[in-house]
Formats: structure tokens, sequence, C-alpha cells
């Protein structure tokens, strides 16, 4: 997970890694933090309903309940990191980090090589973006 932070009193926006090896310490913070983007990853649903529950009211009800239980939990990520980083504006990305292939590993492909983390875009495009911490 990702969180763009922007300031209104003229400081630069930040971006920050969750979890990050580097900066949370002890371990059982990143271990949290690890927790906390696998948890919004896992109640991720789409902007938009799927086109196979179109004329299903029930199905709808259900994608409808689920997508907001999705949205509380990222816009608690906001408001806390909002309140604890005095920041205007968060944005938060899902990033995916992909495992390398048994053949990248082996050709010496780093677990940290920016090509197997991609954005995950929280919209009806689907389409992942490349991204590089």
């Amino acid at each position: 997970m990702r969180g763009r932070l922007e300031y209104g009193d003229g400081r630069e926006a930040e971006e920050r890694i969750y979890p990050n090896l580097n900066t949370e310490w002890p371990r059982l913070l990143y271990h949290r933090h690890f927790m906390l983007s696998e948890s919004l990853h896992n109640r991720y649903v789409p902007r938009l309903p799927p086109p196979e529950l179109a004329g299903n009211a029930e199905q709808i009800q259900r994608w409808r309940a689920a997508r907001q239980e999705y949205e509380r939990l990222r816009d608690s990520y906001v408001t806390h990191l909002k309140a604890s980083s005095d920041a205007r504006e968060v944005t938060i990305t899902r990033v995916e980090h992909r495992p390398p292939t048994p053949y990248e590993f082996l050709g010496g492909l780093r677990l940290d090589d920016r090509t197997l983390f991609a954005n995950l875009p929280d919209d009806e495009s689907g389409e992942a973006l490349t991204w590089s911490p």
C-alpha cells in the first residue's frame, strides 16, 4: 500500500510505503502495517458492479454493501494518516508486489526490483500501472 500525503503549508508532497522495513521498527510495527495493507486489499471491491450482476437486485445489494465496507476501511486509513501527519490530502493506492518467476530469480532479479511492483487502480479500467518504490 502506498500513501501520498499533500500538505497545505508549502511542504512537498510525501509518499510513504506500507509496510516499510526501512522505517518501521520494532518488527511488530512492520507486521501490523503488512496485515493492515493486506486487509485493505482483501476487502477490495471494484467501484462499478460487474456487468454479470445486471438485473440481479440481490447481488447488486451485496456488491454495494461490500463496496461500502471497503470504502469505510480505506477512508479510516486516510483519516488516520491525515491526523498523524497534519496532511491536507491523503491518497491511498493498493500496490501489488508480485514474486519473480524462477527464471527471473535465477537470472538475478532482486526481490525489490521495480518491475515487480504495480499500482492497482480503483476504477473501472482495471489497468495496472507500473510504479517504482
